[in-house]
């Protein structure tokens, strides 16, 4: 796992020098023991946008995908499940 992080820090990924010793300045450098670490089910991961991506864009496109979500054809689902129901359950069941 170390060997992961080095990577992606060398990479320029911003949420690993939040806690990084080496990289402190030297007023703010404190042991190891004071670094924060993130509860057992506490969740902080905030990655980098893509590379040409913004906030805007990217809830541009959330809302793009929400709408084609939302775009079902309702006649479709209702015709399949009259489809699948239509069998007598009843006296297959309840012998």
């Amino acid at each position: 796992m170390g060997n992961y992080r080095t990577k992606l820090r060398n990479l320029g990924c911003s949420e690993l020098s939040i806690n990084s010793l080496k990289h402190r300045q030297g007023d703010k450098c404190a042991g190891p023991n004071q670094v924060k670490k993130p509860k057992r089910a506490e969740v902080n991961f905030c990655p980098d946008y893509p590379a040409g991506e913004n906030k805007e864009s990217q809830e541009r496109e959330r809302l793009a995908l929400l709408s084609e979500v939302n775009k079902k054809d309702n006649n479709q689902i209702c015709a399949e499940f009259m489809r699948i129901t239509t069998i007598p359950l009843i006296p297959k069941f309840m012998k």
